[in-house]
């Protein structure tokens, strides 16, 4: 169990902190920075309940580990102005009304992946490959034939020239939509 003992009022976040096991402290750390904020936006967007698990599932189990170490001599996330390597975003249609209860959010989110044990930043491509194949995206990200050629493009551009073991350039992997039909989207 995560064993969360603070109640957030979230029903499906305080299910799961019952239910999934408890993995290290990064995790957990990043698993109540990032999981508590992405269930309240899923839970809002009146998302499915069980859309709800399977996306709260799949950023607790294939997210949480790209967001580096708790503590870091590298440098902090450009992404957000407290150095988290995770941006969370609504993408609402051009009709949205707040008071609307039947518009169609897309809640989204851009990782700036690290590697949690020594806080070097991971290749975006590397991470999209895998987080886009089957056992990466536990089924739930669709990803069409040639949707990675610009992110092919782009990292051959900021990494031309440079050790295939440098990530000193900044290049995080792009948003995720999570929309109410069932699908990440690439």
């Amino acid at each position: 169990m995560v064993g969360d003992d603070e109640i957030t009022g979230l029903a499906i976040y305080d299910g799961l902190n019952k239910i999934l096991p408890h993995r290290s402290t990064q995790s957990m750390f990043f698993w109540h920075k990032l999981g508590r904020p992405f269930a309240s936006m899923l839970e809002a967007a009146d998302f499915p309940i069980s859309l709800q698990i399977s996306f709260l599932t799949f950023v607790y189990a294939r997210v949480v580990g790209m967001m580096g170490p708790l503590e870091s001599d590298g440098p902090a996330s450009y992404m957000t102005f407290d150095g988290s390597p995770v941006e969370l975003s609504w993408a609402t249609p051009g009709d949205f009304r707040p008071r609307d209860c039947n518009t169609c959010r897309q809640v989204r989110f851009a990782i700036e992946p690290i590697d949690p044990r020594t806080g070097r930043l991971l290749r975006g491509l590397e991470v999209l490959r895998y987080l886009t194949s089957p056992k990466g995206g536990l089924g739930l990200v669709k990803c069409d034939k040639g949707v990675l050629d610009w992110s092919m493009i782009t990292e051959r551009f900021l990494y031309s020239g440079t050790d295939a073991d440098d990530t000193s350039k900044r290049f995080f992997v792009g948003k995720r939509d999570s929309c109410p039909d069932g699908d990440f989207l690439r």
